[in-house]
């Protein structure tokens, strides 16, 4: 049997340096997938797991997935986790072989490791090409799908899934669910000045704005890192049906920081995931 050419490998701390090359230099690289963001998510509750797929042959990164995972408080992972790929991975998905080995092991990995649940978050959009049966096989994959996209319109119905801009599908089963990051991303000139800028807002904007400066509210630049990991660290950047998200409950269940518990992602067999699409229009 010949040797693989593509191997995931987990990513040891000392080559940290080497994993934020990839990912800055890589047209799908996103902070969010840094090592400095896993760093600042571990201080608050979460487990960076960076993986990288390596191809043999050149001896080189050629796709990567920071992978947060989160358990009950003093829980080992073992014993049952989510998984979440924010903004990744990072990946050539015009390389259906590429994506296809990536996925295969990534599924593996994570299973063997206790992981309940995968939530990803590509930086690109997600079309949705053909609702999958229960009873379907967890992996699919057949580029011809594309001839019969759907709309799921927020159906919690699974589904066989390709990225725009390539052929790849995506070798598991798929749920649509709420993204958590921010779907958009706005830039905004700051060279006019204040009141030109206010002029331009909606009204209630603009109120806001004003009732924040009265009532004390200020921005400030700071070059203290503790400062910058408690800020982030103490908001719940991880949302769930529109609740904070703050990890397993005793039972193992996804709860919300009011103590509510929410229907699991995902079910132990076949082991599928979920994922949310960036684009607006994606129905997702």
């Amino acid at each position: 049997m010949p040797p693989q050419r593509y191997v995931l490998r987990k990513v040891p701390a000392v080559q940290w340096k080497q994993w934020d090359q990839f990912v800055n230099e890589h047209p799908r690289g996103h902070f969010l997938q840094s090592w400095g963001w896993g760093e600042l998510k571990a201080d608050g509750g979460w487990y960076p797991l960076r993986l990288a797929l390596v191809d043999e042959q050149q001896q080189q990164i050629v796709a990567a997935a920071q992978v947060l995972c989160r358990t009950p408080a003093h829980f080992p992972l073992w014993t049952g986790h989510l998984a979440y790929i924010p903004k990744g991975p990072v990946i050539d998905w015009s390389q259906p072989q590429l994506c296809q080995a990536f996925f295969t092991q990534l599924n593996a990995y994570l299973r063997q490791r206790g992981a309940l649940a995968l939530r990803m978050e590509p930086n690109q959009e997600v079309k949705v090409l053909e609702q999958v049966p229960m009873t379907a096989s967890p992996i699919v994959g057949d580029p011809c799908l594309e001839d019969r996209q759907e709309s799921l319109g927020g159906s919690h119905t699974p589904f066989a899934g390709t990225l725009s801009g390539g052929q790849a599908t995506l070798p598991l089963l798929l749920y649509p669910v709420p993204p958590i990051q921010p779907v958009r991303t706005i830039l905004l000139d700051l060279a006019p000045d204040e009141a030109t800028l206010l002029a331009h807002m909606k009204e209630k904007w603009r109120y806001n704005l004003r009732l924040a400066e009265r009532k004390g509210v200020k921005v400030r630049s700071t070059s203290m890192v503790r400062r910058v990991t408690s800020t982030v660290t103490s908001c719940p950047t991880t949302c769930c049906n529109g609740r904070p998200y703050a990890g397993l409950n005793s039972r193992g269940q996804p709860s919300t920081t009011s103590g509510a518990s929410l229907r699991p992602i995902m079910k132990m067999s076949p082991w599928q995931a979920s994922i949310a699409s960036n684009a607006a229009g994606a129905g997702m």
